[in-house]
């Protein structure tokens, strides 16, 4: 996994995320932009058992309660590495609505509070391309 603060290759142990308030603007702070890139099979390591998990939990609701007819029921409750393969778009989405702090947490090391550069304060950029993963957002500098 490569990380990227305003183009500048930095350590994954230089920046950690924001846990609460992920997203959130930030005006007293300069915001800067980062890019991680990560490969399908870290991605797969960080998600996979819990997007299953996920997945088997919206078909039982559906099933208990009537299908909302969302993606997932549209495609058969298909599951990540199908996703990852077949429905890379559909899965970023679901990644950047439900999944964020678990790929972060995933990613980075939040309970590294030492030589921390870099806040990630937001995803707001997700995409597979080819075996790369790109994740791209704000972050912001770290309080001394």
């Amino acid at each position: 996994m490569k990380c990227y603060v305003n183009d500048e290759f930095i350590s994954v142990e230089k920046i950690s995320y924001r846990i609460f308030g992920l997203g959130n603007e930030v005006n007293d702070r300069n915001v800067y932009s980062y890019s991680l890139i990560l490969n399908k099979n870290e991605l797969s390591n960080i998600l996979e058992q819990r997007f299953n998990e996920y997945i088997l939990e919206s078909k039982k609701d559906d099933e208990l309660y009537g299908s909302l007819k969302d993606e997932l029921s549209e495609l058969g409750y298909p599951e990540f590495s199908q996703m990852l393969n077949c429905y890379p778009n559909v899965l970023c989405n679901y990644i950047k609505s439900s999944f964020q702090l678990e790929l972060l947490e995933g990613c980075l090391n939040s309970n590294n509070q030492n030589d921390l550069k870099y806040i990630i304060n937001s995803i707001d950029y997700l995409e597979i391309i080819g075996e790369d993963v790109i994740v791209k957002g704000s972050v912001f500098e770290a309080s001394k």
